[in-house]
């Protein structure tokens, strides 16, 4: 009995802690899809997966954006991606890889060499420290340059009631207010596109 409790403990210790978490995406107050993101830790490597499919309707017909992604992360740095989305019938691919010194990205075929640590606009988990960061936006490969300011505790809606989160903004090439909970993880985002009034919501989180 001994050895098998041993063995079952080191299945459970060799097996990823995961959480997957679904967002409910608004557009003008309205449902427009789904962002499910799924965290996954292992042997000190963070897997980040993501699926994001959003319709919108409009005068002229529907809008409608999809993104598939995965990211790697360890000691709280990215080291790789891998991107493919459609905007509107508008493709790209895009993959990234770091060895902790040095980033090459490559966006639609085009390779570029970076040395500043990255922070991608999944946003699924708070950096460690606020100020200047630079982003490389996953669905296009496009890297910007914006500052995060911590702007104070906040109420908002997560898992279908209201709970305490701390509400972040961010400022320059976009313009974007997040919400994360006391782990560290994005519960609420909020940010105009297109002149429309876009919301993540989070309405379901489930640990394995």
């Amino acid at each position: 009995m001994r050895v098998i409790a041993i063995a079952l403990a080191l299945i459970a210790a060799a097996t990823a802690a995961a959480d997957s978490r679904t967002y409910t995406v608004s557009v003008e107050n309205k449902s427009a899809g789904q962002y499910v993101v799924k965290v996954a830790e292992k042997d000190g490597m963070v897997t980040v997966t993501a699926s994001s499919k959003v319709e919108v309707k409009h005068l002229l017909g529907k809008y409608r954006y999809e993104l598939d992604s995965t990211e790697t992360w360890k000691d709280g740095k990215l080291t790789g991606m891998k991107a493919t989305s459609s905007d509107d019938g508008k493709k790209h691919a895009v993959a990234l890889s770091s060895d902790g010194r040095a980033t090459s990205l490559t966006a639609d075929g085009r390779t570029v060499k970076r040395t500043a640590t990255l922070w991608t606009t999944s946003y699924w988990k708070l950096p460690p420290a606020a100020g200047n960061v630079t982003l490389v936006e996953t669905d296009t490969g496009k890297l910007m340059t914006a500052k995060l300011e911590k702007v104070g505790e906040d109420k908002v809606r997560v898992l279908g009631k209201e709970q305490a989160a701390t509400k972040y903004r961010l400022t320059g090439a976009v313009d974007i207010t997040l919400w994360y909970d006391a782990d560290g993880r994005l519960v609420r985002e909020s940010f105009v596109d297109t002149r429309r009034q876009t919301v993540l919501e989070l309405t379901e989180q489930s640990d394995k």
